[in-house]
């Protein structure tokens, strides 16, 4: 039965003039143990098209195990100009390595073919020497030493993936954890209910008055057109109502009479001569008939009428 692991849990690190025959043997007879895509391999994994060392590096990070096999010549294969590939930075093999050491969860396995040895830490760079000390193991490529090996290999590569994925869990159950405790604490019951039925009620309350004050507005507004409708030009009679009324002037009052220094002498009062009768003469009579005057009919006082004063004229003594 095949065990379920997750997407790229394993991955194989080699170098293909050093040990490519035993890994293609090792992935057949590995890869049906677990589910697919558990065992990362650049053959078979890296999609057409995409960068190699980013997708590289993040292969490493998801993974939960490195297995890093090496053989006779791994440490002394050279590139075309005889340069040691170990010793050039930008070695795809050495900055797998470099990766995967760097990782604090991840389990890095040597895995030692063809009888190979762990090389010497003066034939490592300094960023691979930690490798030494990673505890590593052995598969023989014979017939019964083989199957034994790889069994051994595929127990060791079934439990450090689920103590892996068991640890990073752990850990961030405990990060979660750690976070709850810094948030401040969540209100109980008792306390949330009571705020939240007041919180609810000034709502409520808050709606009624706006739809109070929305009716308030609209019927201002239905008042101010009707009133504009029944008397189109209200400034005539607005100037009149607030003109200020006319006061009528003070009235004079009558001069006082001088005293005089001698007795006043009473005048000779007029003896009245009767006047002749005055003949009436008639008057003509027009040929239209007249019309009757109508007294028109009386208004009373207006604001803009000046009242008639009682005027006595002054009687002089001499």
């Amino acid at each position: 039965m095949r065990e379920t692991l997750p997407p790229n849990s394993i991955f194989i690190c080699y170098r293909r003039l050093d040990s490519e025959e035993m890994v293609d043997r090792a992935y057949e007879d590995l890869r049906p143990r677990f589910t697919d895509g558990a065992i990362f391999r650049d053959v078979d994994t890296i999609p057409a098209g995409v960068d190699f060392p980013t997708f590289i590096q993040q292969s490493l990070r998801d993974c939960a195990v490195v297995l890093v096999f090496i053989g006779h010549d791994w440490p002394n294969a050279t590139d075309s100009h005889g340069q040691r590939r170990l010793e050039d930075p930008c070695d795809h093999v050495r900055i797998e390595i470099e990766t995967a050491l760097g990782l604090p969860d991840v389990r890095v396995i040597p895995v030692m073919v063809k009888r190979a040895a762990m090389p010497a830490a003066d034939l490592l760079p300094e960023g691979l020497r930690a490798l030494r000390r990673r505890n590593g193991r052995v598969l023989r490529s014979s017939g019964a030493d083989y199957k034994h090996d790889l069994e051994d290999l595929a127990e060791v590569l079934s439990r450090s993936v689920n103590e892996v994925h068991a640890a990073r869990k752990a850990a961030r159950q405990r990060a979660r954890k750690a976070v709850a405790a810094s948030a401040p604490p969540a209100l109980p019951k008792a306390v949330l209910r009571p705020r939240l039925h007041a919180a609810a009620s000034a709502l409520r309350q808050a709606g009624k008055w706006s739809w109070m004050l929305g009716a308030g507005c609209v019927g201002l507004v239905a008042l101010l057109v009707v009133e504009a409708v029944r008397d189109p030009d209200p400034v005539p009679r607005t100037a009149a109502a607030t003109a200020p009324p006319v006061t009528p002037p003070p009235a004079t009052p009558a001069p006082t009479p001088m005293p005089t220094p001698f007795p006043a002498t009473p005048a000779p009062e007029p003896v009245a001569t009767p006047s002749p009768p005055a003949e009436s003469t008639p008057r003509p009579k027009s040929s239209s008939t007249a019309k009757p005057k109508t007294k028109s009919p009386s208004r009373g006082p207006t604001p803009f009428s000046i009242p008639k004063l009682p005027f006595k004229k002054p009687r002089l003594p001499f």
